[in-house]
């Protein structure tokens, strides 16, 4: 059994197994598909940039909210001070009140905030750090066109994410929560989702930026429970069906380098999906990653 599009919080769709009450990741291509996901997202906080929605961790529909956004967003301070000129205002707070906003074949309705805040304004980005916080409730429907049924999302969510210094290292924190309702090409759905990420990077002595070398120390889990559409074996819609998912992930011994093709040198990513399986993901530099589902080599490129 198929249960669809569970990760729609964490940024993408996918698809797992389940078995009567039970759910989980039964095939090593899925988990290697959820876990890449989560991966790209904790790899892409490192950036010397400021932060934006979509890269907030487990922001449903971020995509929809900026878009909403256009036209109907109001700042709390016109122009917020930024001494350091990294783009992180030194406070400032983003006021979503949009209501059917059409877009094309879409509509949308917004409402929410978005604040953010420079931590010490002497210093960019990492080095000064930032935090955020967020809550917001959304709605969008697309209208049917040929060939495509009409489609809709209502998210809701609130979180707080932030980045300091600590000493050489760079960490960051993020703990969210929200609700998903959506109905897409005949599927439906209808969830709460909450998790937590704690990252710590932390530079090898006498690395000149924090992410040319080091080491990396992550721990996060991401929960999932409600009504989820599913098919069977053979891709045929079934009932859908109520089901609670944990999925936690943790970095062993994980080091990076720039100078590796795969960015990181030695270590692991570990996903336990909850239901005995555990997906792992072995680094070694320049070499092929290779990736493990309870324990059994899996080679992507022979499937």
């Amino acid at each position: 059994m198929r249960i669809i599009n569970i990760i729609i919080a964490v940024g993408s769709s996918v698809v797992v197994s389940a078995c009567g009450g039970s759910t989980g990741v039964t095939s090593a291509s899925q988990a290697l598909q959820v876990s890449n996901l989560a991966i790209a997202q904790i790899t892409g906080m490192k950036s010397n940039s400021a932060p934006s929605l979509s890269q907030v961790p487990g922001l449903s529909g971020a995509g929809v909210l900026m878009k909403a956004g256009l036209g109907c967003v109001s700042n709390s301070v016109a122009s917020p001070v930024d001494a350091d000129g990294d783009g992180i205002p030194l406070t400032q707070t983003y006021t979503f009140n949009c209501d059917a906003v059409v877009n094309g074949n879409s509509t949308y309705t917004n409402h929410g905030t978005y604040t953010l805040k420079d931590k010490d304004d002497t210093k960019k980005w990492m080095a000064g750090g930032y935090e955020g916080s967020y809550v917001f409730e959304s709605k969008n429907s697309t209208a049917a066109s040929a060939g495509t049924p009409a489609s809709g999302y209502e998210y809701t969510g609130k979180g707080i994410f932030s980045e300091i210094i600590q000493g050489i290292s760079a960490v960051f924190q993020s703990t969210y929560s929200g609700t998903v309702k959506y109905s897409y090409n005949g599927y439906s759905g209808d969830y709460a989702y909450d998790g937590t990420w704690n990252a710590k990077w932390t530079p090898d002595s006498g690395a000149v930026n924090v992410w040319d070398k080091g080491s990396v120390d992550y721990s996060g889990s991401w929960h999932y429970a409600g009504t989820f559409p599913r098919e069977d074996d053979q891709g045929a819609r079934e009932a859908a069906t109520y089901n609670d998912i944990t999925m936690t992930m943790k970095s062993e011994n994980l080091t990076y380098d720039t100078t590796c093709s795969k960015y990181y040198r030695s270590g692991s990513w570990v996903f336990d999906f909850g239901d005995g399986h555990v997906f792992k993901w072995v680094y070694d530099c320049n070499n092929a990653t290779k990736y493990y589902l309870d324990g059994t080599l899996y080679d992507p490129s022979a499937h």
